[in-house]
């Protein structure tokens, strides 16, 4: 999982240098990663790189899918670096999520938590088009 934040980063460059006005509207370029286990089906990743719903679409088989628009991935990633500081706070909240997602979410508004700080920063991400699922994708992503 580590190496799908390097791949972004390597896509947005190239995006930029040879289609620069792809930024400014929605990008013809699609890009579709999945991380699984290798024991996962190949033909069932095939089905979902093959069928992308978004620009940009990560998939964590059994943990979820983040979609993002190419025009939000340099700003997502710079949250990437703020959250590594806090793996343990999203190691908890990944934690809660898979006991019950509605407690997952009760602990990302709370508050009176712990981690609101931490959480306050991964709530920002909601602003580029991040459902809660992805939202917990993202903090999956970061605490490996």
């Amino acid at each position: 999982p580590s190496k799908i934040f390097d791949i972004l980063e390597i896509f947005v460059d190239l995006a930029e240098n040879y289609f620069p006005k792809f930024e400014e509207v929605e990008s013809p370029l699609k890009l579709s990663l999945t991380c699984t286990n290798p024991k996962f089906p190949f033909f069932e990743q095939w089905k979902l790189v093959t069928k992308p719903k978004g620009e940009i679409n990560i998939i964590l088989a059994g943990k979820g899918e983040i979609l993002i628009r190419l025009q939000d991935v340099k700003k997502i990633l710079a949250y990437k670096t703020r959250l590594r500081k806090r793996r343990a706070a999203m190691h908890r909240l990944c934690e809660i999520a898979e006991t019950s997602e509605i407690l997952a979410k009760i602990a990302l508004l709370d508050k009176k938590d712990k981690d609101w700080k931490t959480y306050k920063t991964l709530r920002e991400l909601i602003s580029f088009g991040l459902d809660f699922s992805g939202l917990l994708t993202f903090a999956e992503l970061v605490r490996q």
